[in-house]
């Protein structure tokens, strides 16, 4: 995104240093498994879904922090090479995110995250911006950042009448009416935390409990399904369920939900309905477990036709 250009899609998120080793199988609890490779790369959740974004052809624009250690500047470089615009990354005193990542043989991962300098994304950073926020930007928020942050984010876009999409990952349980007129994405894991039920174990039953949520004021619901696709109902009454097209292979499902997250938004930007927002983020998440990597591995992303 060139300077001055206003973003179409801004995200207010994480961004870390991945560190990804590939393993024959994941380590239960106790287990020391032997690494076959070690790579690093661009990641956090934030970041994957604003290069998501830009993939599909969105001008985006990223609200994050990096550490001042060597790290904090290369990821910011990276985040521009992948056309995010970086001039709201600032950068904190101490280490930058970091995410540690295994990837077993099935592309199944386990990851733990040390948040680093994304704790110091505040909600005063959002305040700032405020005044430039208009009806046509979709803000982005997850739940990599200080609850403050994602409260004071959803309110600015809000009252900017922006469109605004709240993902729930990792699970942050929000204050009363913070979702109210939001597009939420969510998966069934976090659907079931949302509801403090256990995760709806078919296709069926997550639209029915995504209707319930949107009884409680959301614009939309969107949940992931990974293989089974995604199911979407609106405030309305509509909905739907999209079937995930068959995987020309599965090596890294990491990154794959925010790969649809960031493609919904850019879809959402790009004036497309609900129905081929979920379309053009489906395609997006399967497409995005042929590579390895997240943020890194991004294939170019298409967001559909206007229907």
């Amino acid at each position: 995104m060139a300077t001055g250009e206003a973003a179409e899609v801004l995200v207010v998120g994480s961004v870390n240093r991945d560190l990804v080793a590939t393993v024959d199988h994941l380590p239960v609890a106790g287990e020391t498994v032997a690494g076959a490779a070690l790579a690093e790369g661009l990641g956090g959740k934030g970041a994957n879904q604003a290069v998501a974004a830009a993939r599909a052809g969105a001008r985006v624009a990223l609200l994050a922090t990096v550490g001042d250690d060597p790290g904090g500047g290369a990821l910011r470089a990276r985040l521009a090479e992948l056309g995010v615009g970086t001039e709201l990354v600032a950068t904190a005193p101490g280490p930058s995110g970091t995410a540690l990542v295994a990837v077993d043989a099935a592309g199944e991962n386990q990851i733990v995250v040390v948040p680093g300098a994304n704790a110091a994304t505040g909600p005063e950073r959002v305040d700032a911006l405020v005044p430039g926020l208009a009806p046509s930007t979709v803000v982005v928020v997850q739940g990599e950042v200080p609850l403050t942050t994602i409260v004071t984010a959803v309110g600015a876009g809000r009252a900017a009448g922006a469109t605004v999409v709240v993902n729930l990952a990792p699970f942050v349980a929000l204050p009363p009416g913070v979702l109210s007129g939001c597009v939420v994405v969510v998966n069934a894991v976090e659907l079931g935390q949302l509801l403090r039920a256990d995760p709806p174990p078919t296709v069926e039953a997550a639209r029915a409990a995504a209707a319930a949520v949107v009884a409680g004021g959301p614009a939309a619901v969107v949940v992931s399904l990974g293989a089974d696709g995604a199911v979407w109902v609106t405030a309305e009454g509509e909905g739907g369920h999209v079937a995930a097209p068959p995987a020309s292979a599965v090596v890294d499902t990491t990154g794959a939900g925010d790969a649809l997250v960031g493609v919904l938004a850019a879809a959402l930007a790009a004036g497309r309905s609900l129905d081929a927002v979920v379309t053009a983020a489906v395609a997006a998440a399967t497409a995005s477990v042929a590579h390895p990597g997240a943020a890194e591995g991004y294939p170019p992303f298409a967001v559909g036709a206007a229907r």
